[in-house]
This record gives structure tokens, C-alpha cells and sequence, in this order.
């Protein structure tokens, strides 16, 4: 099953003109396609949060053990497997959570930690981020009191810190495993959500007490099975009707995106929403392998034999391994 209508996006009844390559593209790298990793994540955060008598997930954390801690959900996967599509939107579909926007809306608040952040360079942002601007002369505790303090004060009971292997590929590995635990301890304690690249868990490892608060987790693997690849066709189907193209002829467009991403469930649909824009701005109101085959010639950086070739993909497939072709 999929879905076109992604919360906090333009719904479907506002959709661009095709005849508009850029915002219709926009429009439609904002939908979201349901599959069975929703289910996935929504169970771990069962495993955190509390739940009514009736089964439905609520935002408050619960709380384990003598010291009354909270627990978090470690979401790791390979760049462009889709982790943060996923979290955003079941954070936002989830009624009783919602995603913080500044309006005092939502219960889980996100943060992105940039490739050379540092302890106080988070805390500090995320103080920022609620309206707090703090001295650049207070220590790094105190400015994680505040911006816990401001979380607080907006009933922000969930932190999803998105990309945290920069933070913890550095040389603060140590104070920020234990800052991360910290978060779960005490009063103002918080549930967690911790999104990554598959070295998350190694990471996290280093450190055993803070590694069992994180024993709730999602990997996002790679496309495995035939109802994972049934759900991309009927999404690939919904998209080429939504922006008035012809399909290509060929049953095995979900295999060659496949093969041309290494199994990669967001890889794939990011490639095909690039080849819809290709498709429209060449105005011939079809969408061919060509298109295909010219944006995976272009990010590998020459042309040669690959998975998009015009040949029937059994043949292809088998001719390519004989090669020793390597996807990707």
C-alpha cells in the first residue's frame, strides 16, 4: 500500500502541473511510500513509550529500573535508505506524538548534528532552536541543563538526534556516549531516538550501559523481498500517472533501480523521482530507460555497460555477473 499524502506537505489536491518539471518534482519528492519499516519503527517505540489501555502509543516515556531511567530506539541504516522520511513521518502520523515546529505543536523534538559538532555546539543549538540563546562561556552541562530545561517547558518528551555518528566519531566519543545516558536519568529524563549509518551500532557499543538503553532498534536493509519491490512498482505506477507519463516498456524497473543502488529502498526512489523530472523536461510524454541510464552514467562519471541497457534484465543480469560488474 502506498501514500501520497505526507503531514507537514502540500496535499495531493494542490499538486503542481506536470507541465511545471521543478515544482511538480518538489511536490512529488514529498510523498511517502508505506512500507513494512513503519511497522518496524512503530513497534520499537512501543518498547519506550507508555501505552493506553487500549493499545494506543502515548508521548510519555517509560521509565525502567530502580533509577526510574528511560529507554531510546537506535534507527541506523546506509546514506539515502530513507532513516530520516521514516522517522519524520511517523513521528507526524502518530497522533499522540507529533514533530515540534516552533508553534508548540508535537512532543518529539529533532535535531541534526552536523559533521564537525562538538557537545556544546549541540547543546548549544538545540537551545537556540527553542528560543534560548545561550553564552558561549558557560560550561557544557550547563548549557544541556538549559536546553533540557527549555524541551521541558514545551512538553518535548521525545529527542531524536539525527546523524549522531558525527558526534560520536569524534574525540569526545567517551563524554558524549555518557551525555547520551544522562538524557535518559533523572526527572527531566527523555525517551531518544538516535538515527545513523550502520557504524551507529559500534559506536554505541563502546560504552555497555549506554548500548542496553538503546535495545530497542530499526536497520533499514537493503530491498529483500517481492512484496517490498510489488509495493515500489505500485508506487512507481502512482507517480508516472500523477505527472502524465507513459511508463517504460519494461517489467523490471524496480530490479535494475535495485541493482543501480545496491538495494536501497530510498536510493531507488530518489533515482526514479530524478528520472520523472528528466522525463518531464524532455516534454515527450514518456518516461524511458534512457532516462535512466543517463543519470546513472552521470553520477558514475562514464558511460559503459549497467544495469539500465536497453537488453531484457534476465539477460542483462546474467551478462553483467559474468563480467564481475559490481552494482552501484
Amino acid at each position: 500500500m502506498t501514500t501520497f499524502d505526507q503531514p507537514g506537505a502540500a496535499p495531493i489536491n494542490t499538486m503542481p502541473d506536470p507541465s511545471d518539471p521543478a515544482a511538480f518534482c518538489r511536490w512529488l519528492g514529498e510523498r511517502y511510500m508505506l512500507n513494512v519499516r513503519d511497522d518496524r519503527l512503530l513497534a520499537a517505540l512501543g518498547e519506550v513509550l507508555a501505552s493506553t489501555p487500549d493499545g494506543a502509543l502515548t508521548a510519555t516515556p517509560l521509565r525502567f529500573g530502580l533509577v526510574n531511567e528511560t529507554r531510546g530506539v537506535l534507527v541506523s541504516g546506509a546514506s539515502g535508505s530513507g532513516k530520516t522520511a521514516l522517522i519524520r513521518r511517523t513521528l507526524r502520523r502518530t497522533p499522540s506524538l507529533g514533530l515540534w515546529d516552533g508553534t508548540g505543536q508535537g512532543r518529539a523534538f529533532h535535531i541534526r548534528v552536523p559533521a564537525d559538532a562538538t557537545l556544546k555546539g549541540l547543546a548549544t543549538e538545540l537551545a537556540r532552536a527553542t528560543g534560548y540563546q545561550v553564552s558561549s562561556k558557560l560550561r557544557t552541562t550547563d548549557i544541556w541543563e538549559i536546553a533540557l530545561h527549555r524541551l521541558a517547558q514545551r512538553e518535548i518528551t521525545i529527542l531524536w538526534i539525527d546523524e549522531v555518528h558525527h558526534l560520536l566519531g569524534g574525540r569526545e566519543l567517551r563524554e558524549a556516549l555518557q551525555n547520551l545516558k544522562s538524557l535518559m536519568q533523572g526527572e527531566k529524563a527523555i525517551s531518544m531516538i538516535i538515527s545513523g549509518v550502520p557504524t551507529l551500532h559500534a559506536l554505541v557499543a563502546k560504552d555497555e550501559e549506554t548500548s542496553r538503553r538503546f535495545d530497542a532498534r530499526v536497520v533499514l536493509g537493503p530491498i529483500q523481498t517481492e512484496a517490498e519491490r510489488a509495493a515500489l512498482r505500485e508506487f512507481f505506477e502512482r507517480c508516472w500517472e500523477l505527472a502524465r507519463l507513459s511508463p517504460p516498456r519494461d517489467p523490471h524497473l524496480v530490479e535494475r533501480l535495485e541493482a543501480a543502488t545496491h538495494s536501497s529502498l530510498g536510493s531507488s526512489i530518489e533515482m526514479f523521482q530524478k528520472g520523472i523530472y528528466r522525463a518531464l523536461r524532455r516534454g515527450e510524454g514518456k518516461l524511458g530507460l534512457d532516462d535512466f541510464r543517463f543519470l546513472y552514467d552521470m553520477k558514475r562519471g562514464h558511460n559503459g555497460i549497467g544495469p539500465f541497457d536497453a537488453e531484457p534484465w534476465p539477460d542483462l543480469k546474467d551478462r553483467l555477473q559474468e563480467r564481475g560488474w559490481a552494482p552501484g
